[in-house]
Parts: C-alpha cells; structure tokens; sequence
C-alpha cells in the first residue's frame, strides 16, 4: 500500500515539474500579433526589428542629405520657414537620442503593429465631423478610438511609469491611472487631469495594447476570452499573409471593400448634393466611380530594407476579369532584353499596349459625349479625323502593333546649345507590310527625305536634319519596330540583336535583383539612380548656363533701363528750365502790356506774343507728363526685372543649397526597377532598390 502510495506521489511530482516546464516554455515564446488583436481589421501594418530598421533609416544618405542642408542661408531666402528649420534641427539633434533611449528600446524597439476597424463607426457621424457639424472631439471619438497600437516589449520593461511621465510631458498637464478589470484580465487607463484624453492599456504576455479610450485593450481581452474571433482566423488576413516574402520586416494590408462598403453611401450623397446641374451627369459620374473602385478587393504590401531593399505590393480584384480584359495586359516572355545596350540608364517594356482595347474604349466614351451634348456622331469625327492624318485607325493602324511597347534611354547628352535624350521606343509588329504601309503614308507628307541605309543587312530608314546628333530613324529588329532620335542608335541596337552580346539579355541576372525579371511578366522597369543623378547635375548645370544668359540680359535691359531714365529726367530737368525762363518773359510782357493799356497803346502785338508763350508752356507741360509717365512705366520695367533676378537667384541657392545634396545623396542607390505580373484576380508589383556598398 504505501509503495503505491509512494509511485502515485512521484507521478504527480513529475506531472507538476512537466507542467512548470511547459509554462515556463509558454512564457518565453513569443505570442503573435495576429493572435491577440481582433478580426475585421480594415487597415493593418507591422514593423519587425524596429530598432534596426530605424537607426537604417537614419543613416540613410538621403535622410543624412536633409538633416545637413544649410537652413540659415535657406531661411534667409525664404525658402524655409522659421519653424520648418527649428523643427528639422530639434530632429538632427534628438534623433539617435530617441532610438537609443531605453523607453524606445524596450517598449518600440522590437516589433510593432497598428490596425484600423470600421466595425462600429459611424459613417454619418464621420460625414458630420467631414463638413464641420462636429468638432475634434468627436474625431478623436469616432476615429482614433478605432486605431489598436500593439508593441512587443522586453521581457523586464516596466512600462506603466515610463509611461505615465511621458504622456504628462506630452499633454502639458498631469495624468494619473485609473486600474481596473475587464472579464478578470487586469486594465490600466491614462487620463490627463481635464478628463478630455482617455488612453486604455492592457498587456497580455510580451504585448502592450493601446488605444484611445478602453476599446483597444478591451477587444484584445474578448479575443484571449474566446469571445471574438483573432485576426488569424480572417480568411481575408490569411489570403494577405501568404502574399508576404518570408524575411520582410515590414507587413501589412488595406482592405479596400470593407472601406468601400462602409463609405461608399455616404460619399455617393455627399457627391450628388454638390452637384450643380440635375442632367444626370453627377449620377453617371458616381456610377462609373463606383464600378471601378469596386473592383479591387484588398492591397497587401511587405518589404525589407537591408542592402538590397525589396518592397512587394499585391492587389487583388474582387471578381476575376473577363477573357478580353486578362488579354489587356497578359503574361509574356519579355524578348526585347536583347535589344537593349547593358548600359541604358532607363528601360520600360509593358504587354499592356492593346490598341483594339484602347480604341474600343475610345469610341464609347466619344459616344457617351455625342449622346450628352448632342453634337457629332462618333463616326462623323473619326471619319473627319482620318481624312486629315491620311490613315484608316482600323484598317491600318490596329492590324499593324501588337501588344508590347517599351522603351529605353541610352543616355542622356548634355551640349553646349542643348540637352539631347538618346532615346529608342520600340513596338511589337503583328504585321510588317500593314507597319510599313502606314509609315510610307505618315513620313510621305514630311518635309525631309526619307533615306534607306542597310547595317548588317538589316534596313534603317532615316531623315538627315540641320541639327547635329539629330536623324531621326527606324528599323525592324525581331518582332520589334524601333523609332530612334539618331541611327547610330538603332545601329547600336543591330550590334547587340545581331552579336548576341553586350545586352540586358546577357548581363548577369542580379544586376536586376529580382531573378524573374526576365521572366514572363506584364511590366518591367529600371533606372539607374547613381547615373541618372550625375546627369540631372549636368542638365542643372546646362540651365544654369542658360538662366546665368537670361540674367546677364535682364541686367543689360536693367543698365539701358536706368540710361534711358537718367535720359528722361535731364529732358524734363531742361523743360522745367524752359518753362522758368518762358514764364520770365511772360512777366516782362505782362508789364509791357500793362503798361501800354495804361497809356491807352495797342499792345496786340504783344497779346500775341503772350499767346505764343503760353502755347509753349503748355507743349513744354504736356511734354514732362509724357516723360513722368515714361519714366514710371520703365520703373514697373525695372521692378519686374528685380523680382526675375531675385527669383533666379532663390531658385540658384535652392539648387546648390538643396537639390544638389539631395541628387549628390542618390549616389547610394545603383538600381531601381519593377517588375509586375498580373495572375488572375491578383497584380503583383515588386520593387527593388540596390545601393552600393
């Protein structure tokens, strides 16, 4: 009996320590946002790492670029404000402060998420706070109310009186906590000393949950009471968190329906009340407005920023497209890499280029115009319109592109009289002959001659122009048509298409940092920002060029002004003298004639000559108002040319003060591209930033 009752004793020692084990382990596992806050969320967004991720940040040569700019010189040229300036210096000085402090380390230094919820507010009450019937009260109420801000804590943070001194610096007045519970789990809330903000705060394990007022911690309790569903169990959450790239720090989503749903009524009367005419207009406007916003569902994004930073955006549509919709813009192997030189500073390729859609959509919408106004019949002005260009659209231009069309710019050359963009479009052709049908009735009303030349047994058509660098070209490469400002650029291309090296298509797929950007896509694109930084410096430099002419003649204009005033005022100076002198002898003659009126004399003669001064005067008089009135519009000359100095040399200041950090800054950033894919109800955009060690 009491070797039994010894085993018995040893199991249930044994059963305590496994489950002391296992709360111990249950302690030290980090519990999930997405466990905790409520399902339903509308607008969500969590930072990982946050620590990290901000110290990035500030060090970012851009955000360094900002901080360092020279704000006295600025300021003194009204540039920036007083208040912008010292705002921008309380942040250069505090910045590494605050990330280093210990409040930011253990209360927001790990991880950190807010989410929005509409399930309870009220849109009329909004629409009230919208047209100033409400107040920021009721803001504060109906909005921030339903903004949860969750935060992953250190283990040791006491975070209560870190917290209460920072609110009472915050709001300037004291703040005290009231404790209490909510379905026994324990609730503290902080409220300022007017009663006019309530912060209500619970933590559950490692997670500090506030919101304005109690509803943010007491949601989060009813989720760890099973008496609401968490936002894991969202189906709408679930589809947006597998659309997140595993490592990404940042995560989140918009979900564009409930937003829609909950608003939309609202914004349709808001709409319809303000409208000036009752011709149904307003009406087709809201509907049109409405069957496209209603066709995306939920946009969820997530992204990384480490020396590659990767940002990826997915938007998914809320019913699945038609057949001829999908065509618009259809997943293809992008074949037009093999065209393009490995050092273009921009390239663009697209399969959106459907000209059958395009043209279709064109004709409604000039349809619903002739219906509205009354006017010509769509067929009537494409009829007109065809006559003047020369070319059918359906019969010559539609059968002749496919859907492809893109771009690339070489590079961009900076000359002493003007900036030429080395650029190519190149089109995808369906059918050569129609191609060549319509550029032949096109380029056969041009001024210049077209000319044939064959490089490498290929054609290039071209046009020889005045200007220097400037012929512009095309050719057929592949199933590509290429348009050209010179042919030597095209020629560039047919040493690419022709040698198979030297290409985007035989660089190393890194450079691009996405391994299928190459692959079948919709869109892609890319700059190189550190090449394209250095040109935009050169172009500055060129207008600069330019301005510093305009400035020198507005100076010129400004001296011949000044001459041409000094001029005036010695001609009305002389006049005035004139007059003087005039009146002197009008005196003289005044006396004569008293003088022979007194003794009974005719004095006509001198009547006469009295006559002949006062005409004079007058002349004299007219005169000097004209040169006052002169000298008066050269004044409003002079004063405008002022302000065109003053503002060039603002402008110049900003320039060397401003863009020239900025743009020196961007030197980090080698490549920038994007590439977006369209899967079914689903459009995907990834964006890739490398910047240079």
């Amino acid at each position: 009996m009491m070797k039994k009752f010894f085993l018995g004793f040893l199991l249930v020692i044994f059963i305590l320590i496994l489950a002391l084990i296992g709360y111990f382990f249950y302690l030290k596992i980090p519990l999930a946002i997405d466990k905790v806050l409520p399902q339903g969320a509308v607008v969500y967004g969590k930072v990982s790492d946050v620590e990290n991720n901000a110290k990035k940040f500030i060090q970012m040569p851009v955000w360094q670029a900002i901080l360092n700019l020279n704000y006295r010189v600025l300021v003194e040229n009204k540039i920036m404000t007083q208040e912008q300036k010292a705002n921008l210096e309380t942040i250069k000085k505090n910045q590494e402060a605050v990330i280093n402090h210990f409040m930011f380390k253990k209360v927001l230094g790990q991880e950190i998420a807010i989410a929005f919820y509409m399930d309870d507010l009220d849109a009329k009450g909004l629409e009230k706070i919208i047209s100033g019937q409400e107040g920021e009260s009721a803001v504060q109420a109906e909005i921030f109310s339903n903004l949860f801000f969750v935060t992953r804590l250190e283990p040791e943070a006491q975070i209560a009186e870190s917290l209460l001194k920072t609110l009472s610096s915050s709001f300037g007045q004291d703040v005290t906590i009231e404790f209490s519970r909510y379905k026994g789990h324990p609730m503290q809330t902080f409220v300022t000393s007017d009663k006019s903000v309530r912060i209500g705060m619970t933590r559950i394990k490692d997670l500090l949950v506030l919101g304005l007022g109690d509803k943010a911690a007491k949601s989060v309790i009813d989720v760890m009471k099973n008496s609401r569903a968490p936002l894991e169990k969202d189906q709408d959450f679930l589809i947006a968190q597998q659309k997140f790239f595993q490592g990404s720090t940042l995560q989140g989503f918009i979900h564009l329906s409930r937003i829609v749903e909950k608003f939309m009524p609202q914004f349709e009367d808001m709409i319809l009340k303000s409208a000036a005419s009752s011709d149904g207009s307003q009406e087709l406007m809201v509907k049109e407005m409405k069957e496209k916003i209603n066709q995306f569902k939920m946009a969820a994004f997530s992204a990384s920023f480490d020396e590659t930073v990767k940002i990826k955006i997915n938007i998914e549509q809320n019913e699945k497209k038609s057949a001829s919709e999908d065509a618009i813009c259809s997943l293809r192997v992008n074949e037009s890499p093999s065209l393009i030189p490995s050092g273009a500073l921009v390239y663009f390729w697209n399969s959106c280029f459907n000209l059958d859609y395009f043209w279709k959509q064109a004709k409604k919408e000039l349809a619903k115009m002739a219906q509205s106004s009354g006017g010509d019949i769509p067929a009537d002005k494409i009829k007109m319109f065809e006559q003047q260009i020369g070319v059918q659209i359906e019969q010559d231009i539609l059968p002749a592109f496919g859907q492809e069309a893109g771009l690339y710019l070489a590079n961009i050359d900076v000359q002493k009289s003007f900036v030429l963009p080395e650029l190519v479009i190149f089109l995808e052709i369906q059918d050569q002959s129609r191609a060549d049908a319509l550029l032949n009735k096109l380029l056969g009303k041009s001024f210049l001659p077209v000319q044939e030349d064959f490089y490498e047994g290929i054609s290039v058509h071209y046009m020889e122009t005045p200007l220097a660098n400037i012929s512009p070209a095309y050719c057929y490469l592949g199933k590509y048509l290429l348009i050209a400002i010179n042919k030597d650029l095209l020629k560039s291309s047919i040493d690419l298409y022709t040698k198979k090296t030297g290409s985007l298509a035989t660089q190393n797929k890194g450079q691009f940092l996405d391994s299928d950007f190459m692959g079948q896509s919709v869109l892609n694109l890319f700059f190189r920002v550190n090449a394209i930084s250095h040109k935009l410096k050169d172009i500055i430099g060129f207008v600069n060029v330019l301005a510093d002419a305009q400035d020198n003649k507005i100076r010129a204009f400004q001296s011949g002004s000044q001459k041409r005033i000094e001029d005036v005022k010695k001609h009305i100076t002389d006049n005035q003298l004139l007059i003087i002198d005039l009146q002197k002898q009008q005196d003289i003659l005044k006396d004569k004639i008293w003088d022979l009126d007194a003794a009974k004399l005719e004095s006509q003669l001198e009547q006469g000559q009295m006559k002949v001064l006062e005409d004079k005067i007058q002349q004299l008089t007219l005169e000097i108002e004209s040169d006052e009135k002169i000298i008066k519009d050269i004044e409003k000359g002079l004063l405008g040319y002022a302000q065109s100095l003053e503002e060039s040399a603002i402008q110049k200041i900003y320039v060397q003060e401003v863009v020239y950090p900025v743009l020196n800054s961007f030197s980090f950033m080698d490549v920038f591209s994007i590439r977006q894919n369209n899967k079914g109800r689903d459009l995907e955009v990834n964006l890739f930033i490398k910047t240079q060690k």
